[in-house]
């Protein structure tokens, strides 16, 4: 059950991005990542920390990694992002390097070089060029029911770099300098149990076992912004609603409520495609308002 729950959830181990030469992954920092000790409230004992590894796309051999437990090394470089959650695969462009990550300060934005390391057979380094605060999160990541598990990436577009930080805010980060260019919060469906505190959970859930029964049966399963005419569209793995935003500014364009829909599958400039387990459902990309939709009789939209 464990092996499905998070096969099924964790959206993070299963993401690649490439550069053409490299293709980088997040990977758990332990060979038995689904044996982690939890407490009795189903929360990991132990402060979660991951990888970020650059693989060479031709050979596999892995160039390049960073992050992983503070005080642990494999004698490379100097590893300065150790003690990080990287929160999903990184967005590249060219040679820049951008990924989402958390560590005890907060949620942060960080551009990596994952340039060539001189004299050391062909070993990249992956040290930090900027970063960037976005968020000091009302819950931690290791008391969130789904940050660790969104996959966040950031978007880009415009010059702005759109990131979702899965803690009630979308956050638009100039590529040019790391200034914050705007913020919007949204609605979330996280709270904090009224009988047992020190953990979140979604919706009503009474417990953390309850609550990923919950993010299992009902939510969006792509937390990507969408971007296409200007518009940003959002689908927080923490809220139960779909969000368009204005790009350059971060204003509300339309919102609506996610129903029974679980993926935002097609994006065109006056369209969107939604799907559910058993419906499909098409709205105007401009105002939101539905066009048609249609229920499946047999079988279940998978993919």
């Amino acid at each position: 059950p464990r092996l499905f729950v998070n096969s099924v959830r964790d959206n993070v181990g299963g993401q690649l991005t490439t550069n053409g030469k490299l293709v980088f992954a997040v990977e758990a920092a332990t060979s038995e990542p689904l044996s982690a000790d939890v407490d009795f409230r189903g929360i990991p004992s132990q402060k979660p920390v991951n990888y970020l590894r650059a693989y060479d796309v031709e050979t596999g051999q892995l160039k390049g990694q960073a992050g992983g437990p503070v005080g642990v090394s494999a004698g490379g470089p100097v590893n300065p992002l150790a003690g990080m959650f990287f929160l999903g695969a990184p967005l590249v462009m060219g040679d820049r390097i951008y990924v989402i990550s958390e560590n005890d300060q907060g949620i942060i934005l960080l551009q990596l070089k994952a340039t060539p390391l001189l004299d050391d057979d062909g070993q990249v380094d992956m040290r930090p060029v900027r970063s960037q605060l976005l968020s000091i999160p009302r819950n931690s990541l290791a008391t969130h029911p789904v940050r660790r598990y969104a996959g966040v990436i950031p978007s880009y577009s415009g010059g702005l770099l759109i990131c979702n930080t899965v803690d009630e805010q979308v956050i638009a980060i100039s590529a040019e300098d790391h200034s914050l260019r705007w913020m919007y919060r949204y609605p979330g469906n996280v709270s904090i149990p009224e009988l047992e505190r020190g953990f979140a959970v979604l919706g009503n859930a009474y417990n953390a076992q309850q609550s990923a029964a919950v993010d299992l049966a009902s939510r969006w399963t792509d937390a990507l912004p969408r971007i296409v005419a200007n518009r940003v569209y959002i689908t927080p793995r923490d809220s139960d609603r779909l969000i368009c935003l204005d790009l350059q500014t971060g204003k509300e364009l339309w919102t609506r409520a996610r129903g029974n829909m679980r993926n935002l599958a097609v994006v065109q400039p006056e369209r969107l495609v939604l799907t559910g387990q058993r419906s499909i459902e098409c709205l105007d990309a401009v105002t939101g308002e539905p066009i048609w939709n249609v229920d499946l009789e047999d079988g279940r939209i998978s993919g």
